[in-house]
């Protein structure tokens, strides 16, 4: 089993550096985000092999299943991204499809990653990691919970502006405030707690 892992790993890890030298070669836009879409998915493939012990869980562990979830998500989410941005980029898609396209894969990833927030166990790898949260299993229940509680009325408030700004300003306005509420709501938890 051991030596199955190892050479998994030197399968991918030479998978990575061939992508990422292709990349660095060939000027085309489109091969440029398709490896580096293939080197992030190495990346979340690593991780999705190693969730119980990353996690410091059993195998049978309920949030194993939580775990294993967003780690398929997040496969497809990038996936998905990748092609959108080679199809964009190759003038398949027209500006108002984007627009359409932006809004429903942010929207997709808001509820699906709000919904499972509040499940997600305290850990170092998945989640939201900030330096206060991987450090307090209070505080980390406490910002995935405020996560979880907040995504729903952004979600809302994204789909009304997104009709009256620019769709990459309504994107980048509601993921911040989306990440900032709960950091800074438990960051003053946590530097509270320990003061």
């Amino acid at each position: 089993m051991a030596n199955k892992i190892k050479i998994e790993e030197v399968i991918l890890g030479t998978f990575c550096f061939i992508a990422l030298v292709g990349g660095l070669v060939f000027k085309s836009r489109v091969f440029s985000y398709t490896a580096t879409g293939l080197l992030i998915l190495c990346a979340i493939f690593i991780v999705g092999r190693h969730i119980p012990d990353f996690a410091s869980l059993s195998v049978d562990n309920p949030k194993v299943k939580t775990l294993r979830f967003i780690n398929w998500f997040s496969i497809g989410i990038v996936i998905l991204g990748v092609a959108i941005s080679a199809a964009f980029e190759n003038h398949v898609l027209k500006d108002l499809q984007e627009k359409w396209l932006s809004l429903a894969l942010v929207t997709l990833i808001m509820v699906v990653i709000g919904n499972f927030a509040p499940k997600i166990p305290f850990n170092r790898y998945i989640g939201l990691r900030l330096p206060w949260t991987v450090r307090d299993e209070e505080t980390w229940i406490l910002a995935h919970r405020i996560l979880g509680y907040i995504t729903f009325p952004l979600v809302v408030c994204f789909i009304v502006l997104s009709q009256f700004l620019v769709s990459r300003t309504s994107i980048i306005a509601t993921l911040l405030t989306w990440i900032l509420i709960p950091g800074v709501v438990s960051g003053l938890f946590f530097f509270k707690k320990y003061q």
